[in-house]
């Protein structure tokens, strides 16, 4: 048992650095900006706001939505690791310029009368509501990710089908999540969309994957040749 985790372990470590820095980057363009930036923001709502209600029971897909993504990264790393960079790069770019936004154009969701029936899911809801603020939604960083587990889900043929499409249906239901327990506009699930597919095309052209792939070739070499 030892033995196969040291070996899946060995095979998924090139991913753990672009995974750091990704981790580094959401707790800048996030957390940094909730304890320095303003409190306060526009309110960019459209009609089809006003038409979606308040589901509290979406916020247990809101809580699965990193957990998800972390698999699906793991399970990445193991079958093809041109894609992962690809994915950690594309991740790396959308929440830093996420971060810009919410330091120099934040919003903020006005949250609805509510009237509790005492549900988990609603206790779950209003804390949300309380870590949020409730600012920095444009663009919303869990419709990143769940806009990278479509990507990932259409684009990686390596992955076993089952899980191509459970994934993307978590990520359908985390983009409703946001809207249904107002942690985000409409609008924002589109400028994260906006954002992240050519952010991912552009990875793809320069083929940032292939390039990171034979850096670590070139490395393995040398330190192979170094130990002769």
């Amino acid at each position: 048992m030892f033995k196969k985790i040291k070996l899946w372990f060995n095979k998924i470590s090139y991913s753990l650095i672009p995974m750091l820095v990704f981790l580094l980057t959401l707790l800048v363009s996030f957390f940094f900006n909730m304890w320095f930036g303003k409190h306060t923001g526009t309110h960019p709502f459209i009609e089809l706001d006003y038409m979606i209600p308040t589901v509290s029971q979406f916020v247990y897909v809101y809580y699965l939505t990193f957990p998800v993504l972390l698999i699906m990264y793991l399970y990445l790393a193991t079958v093809d690791k041109k894609a992962t960079y690809n994915v950690a790069v594309m991740m790396i770019i959308c929440f830093a310029i996420s971060g810009f936004f919410y330091y120099f154009l934040q919003t903020e969701m006005i949250k609805p009368d509510y009237e509790s029936k005492g549900l988990l899911s609603e206790k779950l809801m209003f804390s949300t509501w309380a870590v949020g603020y409730p600012v920095n939604c444009f663009p919303s960083q869990h419709c990143f990710m769940a806009i990278c587990m479509n990507i990932v889900a259409f684009s990686e043929n390596k992955m076993k089908t089952w899980f191509r499409v459970v994934l993307s249906l978590v990520g359908i239901l985390v983009v409703l999540s946001t809207v249904f327990i107002k942690q985000h506009f409409v609008v924002d699930f589109i400028a994260s969309l906006v954002i992240m597919l050519p952010c991912w095309f552009l990875v793809n052209i320069l083929r940032v994957g292939d390039k990171f792939v034979s850096f670590n070739d070139r490395l393995k070499l040398r330190k192979k040749m170094d130990r002769h």
